[in-house]
């Protein structure tokens, strides 16, 4: 297998390459490696498969695994390596503190987006200094969790 890697970037963008011609479509493969690969942590069933269900409709994002609590949320994060995981703050079991803080230690290259009923600016604090990259609300807009996602690409 060969790859050509132009020197100079296209320009004007768009489906044409440097030499005007147009660029063959991406693989199926390709664009699976493009894929945000996500872990949704949270201790209901029907808040989990919902979140399932609207980031899986997201062209950019893959729905690689979903636990109940911060335990099984650190397994799963060792195995499955995601990109992000959307963390409960308030389980059964260890909570999402707890569960961002190993994840975080052991995989920092993983971020976490905490998503909590609790609006309060104390636990938001307390999610971030545990390593969280935004602390969000369950009653804010779907678009402000797809949004802080494709941020963490970034």
């Amino acid at each position: 297998m060969t790859l050509a890697v132009p020197l100079e970037p296209a320009k004007g963008g768009g489906d044409q390459a440097a030499n005007g011609k147009r660029r063959p479509e991406m693989s199926a493969r390709q664009r699976e490696a493009k894929k945000i690969r996500i872990l949704l942590v949270d201790d209901h069933t029907m808040v989990r498969q919902g979140l399932s269900q609207l980031l899986a409709a997201e062209p950019d994002f893959e729905v690689v695994g979903e636990a109940s609590e911060g335990s099984a949320a650190i397994e799963m994060a060792i195995v499955l390596i995601p990109d992000v995981v959307v963390m409960d703050i308030n389980m059964r079991g260890m909570n999402g503190i707890e569960a961002t803080r190993a994840i975080r230690s052991t995989l920092p290259s993983v971020q976490v987006v905490a998503l909590s009923m609790f609006e309060e600016v104390q636990h938001g604090r307390t999610m971030r200094a545990a390593g969280a990259l935004a602390y969000l609300s369950k009653t804010g807009p779907p678009s402000i969790l797809i949004d802080t996602i494709r941020s963490c690409r970034s």
